[in-house]
């Protein structure tokens, strides 16, 4: 392989790797998050909500959760807390406890460690039991 080949080779190379990672990290941007998460867990409705679907890295960023009854009764007493990784990779995770600000509403600070493509696990400790919801968003610079 000559020397000409060899360097051409090898930018063909770099440029696949740099189009690979551009493509990577427009698809990391551009996916959908939403604010707010819902789901069903056990016999309650677990509700997560950011201020926006985006955090700011190493900052504190509020999550409120909303725990009510299948009849919307809202639930007192619970023990909320949240763990907030990188699903794509590991880079740890950052926990905080939620505290009840009002009647079946909880708030918490959450601190993201990384920019990327995050996930909050909300827990909630009830009667014994353990309820969880994930929540999905984007976290920036």
């Amino acid at each position: 392989m000559t020397r000409s080949s060899l360097f051409l080779y090898t930018l063909v190379i770099v440029c696949v790797v740099l189009c690979a990672a551009l493509i990577v990290s427009r698809k990391a941007s551009s996916q959908h998050y939403s604010p707010t998460s819902v789901a069903t867990s056990g016999p309650y409705t677990l509700q997560v909500q950011m201020a926006s679907a985006e955090a700011k890295v190493l900052k504190p960023n509020t999550f409120t959760v909303s725990v009510r009854e299948a009849n919307n009764t809202p639930v007192r007493g619970a023990s909320v807390s949240i763990a907030i990784s990188m699903p794509d990779m590991f880079c740890g995770v950052s926990t905080a406890q939620a505290e009840e600000v009002e009647p079946g509403i909880y708030r918490g600070e959450g601190i993201p460690l990384m920019a990327g493509r995050s996930s909050a696990e909300v827990s909630v400790a009830l009667n014994g039991h353990k309820y969880t919801i994930e929540h999905p968003f984007l976290s920036v610079r």
